[in-house]
């Protein structure tokens, strides 16, 4: 924002396009050659995209029409040609921008594709489960949505803390290993973590993890 008292405001608003740009190659890892809605279609188009903001088609066609109105809108015609933008106006499309960079930013440590039933569904069944990850499920199913604290989860799985906290290790590697779910989150792909009363931790079964057990008939 403090360029616009330094720069036509229809440089800035060109330049912004091209960050955006770059963002978006970048993040949905496409071909340079890629650009304006072209490259909106080869990141988050339904049929070809290669980044998927929601599992829900409906949903995935509005952040592609979003991202690609933004293109056709804010980024084109100053590629193409002069314009006196009002300030006030240069700001709005600037912000605009900005919250589709930022959408990016949160969205890619997280994922590249939606993690989906299926994967967890391959990430139960392409070895056996040990007994430690059996108790875990079983404890965490019987739980629903209350979940158990550590200690309480250790005491129904039978176990001291020590080795819930061996069991969550093996689980997370088990994740990590499995294709598609790499670096996707480690255990908090299949469980809600977070800090507990005690000063301990708290867990929750995600109801994707839940959805694959009963599926593979495991709980």
């Amino acid at each position: 924002m403090s360029r616009l008292g330094s720069a036509p405001l229809d440089t800035v608003i060109r330049e912004t396009g091209v960050v955006l740009e770059d963002r978006l190659r970048a993040v949905g890892e496409v071909e340079r050659m890629e650009h304006g809605a072209g490259l909106v279609d080869a990141v988050l188009s339904s049929e070809k995209g290669t980044l998927i903001f929601s599992s829900h088609a409906g949903e995935q066609k509005g952040v592609w029409m979003l991202y690609r109105g933004a293109m056709q809108f804010i980024r084109n015609p100053p590629m193409h040609r002069l314009i006196d933008y009002p300030e006030n106006i240069a700001r709005l499309f600037i912000r605009l921008i900005d919250t589709l960079l930022q959408l990016l930013t949160e969205l890619e440590p997280h994922q590249r594709g939606e993690v989906m039933v299926d994967d967890i569904r391959r990430m139960l069944t392409r070895i056996s489960i040990p007994r430690g990850q059996q108790a875990l499920y079983k404890a965490l199913y019987q739980a629903g949505e209350q979940g158990l604290s550590g200690a309480e989860l250790a005491a129904a799985m039978d176990r001291s803390r020590s080795q819930l906290a061996g069991v969550l290790g093996a689980l997370g590697l088990r994740i990590n290993g499995t294709e598609g779910l790499g670096g996707k989150g480690g255990i908090e792909v299949v469980l809600d973590v977070s800090m507990a009363d005690d000063g301990g931790w708290h867990y929750q079964m995600r109801p994707i993890l839940r959805e694959a057990l009963e599926a593979e008939n495991i709980v």
